[in-house]
């Protein structure tokens, strides 16, 4: 097991890219029709492995939405509520949504690591 975290940590110290990720505060404009407005704060970088999913893994993994472009993203543990907060995130100036079912963020862990899902509409 300590050979593979050890392999693990050299190809994420290899592979990984910054991510930018975006917490936004939602204020009220109208509250009898509901109508919500985002400030995005600043933005906070995290070191991740990014890679593309082709057009049918995007379709297995993420599925019943309709989406143009999507990538998945290997972060560390300690970034799991920030990813649960997170409302956009931005890796090569491309601005990405997170997959999030009944307003939840659809996170797979595995072990030391978390698997987050994005798309672009």
């Amino acid at each position: 097991m300590r050979k593979h975290n050890r392999i693990f940590k050299e190809i994420f110290r290899r592979e990984s890219k910054v991510v930018w990720i975006y917490v936004a505060k939602e204020t009220t404009v109208d509250p009898i029709e509901k109508n919500v407005s985002l400030n995005y704060l600043t933005p906070i970088p995290v070191k991740g492995i990014v890679t593309d999913l082709t057009a049918t893994q995007a379709r297995w993994k993420i599925s019943g939405i309709e989406i143009s472009k999507a990538k998945s993203i290997v972060l560390p543990n300690n970034c799991k509520s920030l990813i649960e907060l997170s409302y956009k995130v931005v890796i090569d100036n491309v601005e990405y949504v997170g997959w999030k079912e009944n307003g939840k963020a659809q996170i797979r862990e595995n072990g030391q690591y978390i698997e987050f899902l994005v798309y672009t509409l």
